[in-house]
């Protein structure tokens, strides 16, 4: 079975797991028939780690534990994606439908100009160690999984730094011209 941890009670009882390798969101009552209003979700799920179907099993056995009856998983752009999308199915998950619009869209060619005083890089394993304690303080116990991603095929690691210090990170990954942050 993948790395679990404890799970936290980030905000109006809702439970953050690292589970199988990703983030888990639980929280009963909290269900909506959209992925977006629904606070129930499972997120990067393989993308850190290799998992098995044991593991996929295991996030499905933990929301039905936990009382949940419609919740969401994010399926992001791994090496395992296909894979994971036959266990979805076999689980007898379906795809959602859509919005109906484009959530985030990018027309391709030069950004106009506008004035900031951010900086935004991509950084590496040595960069992420010298700001450790921002990283670690914006991500808590799941910061494994935004380090994890520095220097790796398909992820990129970015800092915003407003006048050289970090103030917003993420991680991106791609996979055949797909991404998530």
């Amino acid at each position: 079975m993948g790395l679990r941890r404890e799970a936290v009670v980030v905000r109006d009882d809702l439970e953050l797991t690292d589970l199988a390798g990703g983030f888990v969101v639980r929280g009963p009552g909290k269900e909506s028939p959209y992925p977006s209003a629904n606070q129930n979700r499972a997120e990067f799920v393989g993308c850190g780690e290799a998992i098995a179907e044991g593991d996929f099993l295991t996030v499905v056995d933990h929301f039905d534990r936990g009382g949940v009856d419609r919740w969401f998983f994010w399926l992001s752009p791994c090496a395992q994606m296909e894979e994971i999308r036959t266990w979805l199915t076999a689980a007898g998950m379906k795809r959602f439908g859509g919005t109906g619009y484009p959530t985030l869209v990018y027309p391709g060619g030069a950004i106009s100009d506008h004035d900031t005083t951010l900086t935004i890089v991509s950084v590496g394993v040595e960069d992420l160690e010298r700001h450790s304690e921002f990283v670690k303080d914006l991500y808590g116990p799941y910061v494994d999984h935004l380090t994890s991603m520095a220097g790796r095929e398909g992820f990129r690691v970015y800092l915003a730094l407003d006048d050289g210090e970090p103030v917003a990170a993420a991680g991106l990954g791609t996979h055949e011209g797909a991404g998530g942050l």
